[in-house]
């Protein structure tokens, strides 16, 4: 999913092939999904295509694809769950030894791991949001739910030190010990002043010492 395009150019070796994905794309003029190269060994259905243009040759391609827009539970938050009542769900097949439901969700998320995000990681923390929108000077504000995370552990929320920009507005951001079963609250700023383009794009990391991680999407407009 993403504001270009997904193509793929085949070749004598390799071939194509695509289950339970959700290929997006906000662009009408690029491709949402695009084959060059077809060969007759490519196989892609049970997808969900939207926007832009699909392109790929061939019979029996996408025989159970979907083409319409998906419904997230809220993307504007960075949560790309499928909202229940959008297609795609339950739209999937199974994949023996990968995903091995009778009829899964479409794209990355499972049903029922409600908290689950990308990448996955195998330790109890999530957040309430994976994705923000702030303008200039307005704060935002991130909580992170910590579960069983084990004992004697700390936390630090980290950014890029090229992006001075944004800030993180605590005093301490670095060991800071966490506990399980609690919630970290905390809250961030941009300054476009001293950002040199036109829009800031950063990420925050909120870290574990032990380093697992989770990351944060950061877009600020002037």
């Amino acid at each position: 999913s993403g504001p270009t395009n997904i193509t793929y150019s085949g070749s004598s070796v390799y071939h194509a092939f695509s289950r339970n994905n959700i290929f997006v794309t906000h662009t009408p003029a690029r491709n949402s999904l695009a084959n060059k190269n077809a060969d007759e060994r490519d196989d892609f259905d049970y997808d969900l295509i939207y926007g832009g243009i699909f392109n790929v040759p061939g019979e029996n391609r996408e025989t159970h694809g979907i083409f319409t827009a998906p419904q997230y539970v809220n993307a504007k938050d960075g949560i790309y769950h499928l909202a229940q009542s959008s297609p795609g769900t339950s739209g999937g097949t199974y994949i023996d030894n990968f995903n091995e439901e009778t009829a899964p969700n479409l794209g990355a998320y499972r049903k029922g791991d409600t908290n689950a995000f990308m990448p996955y990681r195998p330790i109890d923390m999530h957040a309430d949001k994976y994705r923000i929108e702030l303008k200039d000077g307005e704060i935002g504000e991130i909580t992170v739910n910590l579960g069983k995370i084990g004992e004697n552990r700390s936390y630090s929320i980290l950014k890029s030190m090229d992006d001075d920009w944004l800030e993180i507005l605590q005093d301490k951001t670095e060991n800071i010990p966490a506990n399980e079963n609690s919630t970290v609250t905390f809250k961030i700023r941009g300054d476009m002043s001293r950002c040199l383009r036109d829009e800031g794009k950063s990420m925050i990391l909120f870290r574990l010492d032990n380093g697992y991680s989770i990351p944060i999407t950061v877009y600020v407009t002037k």
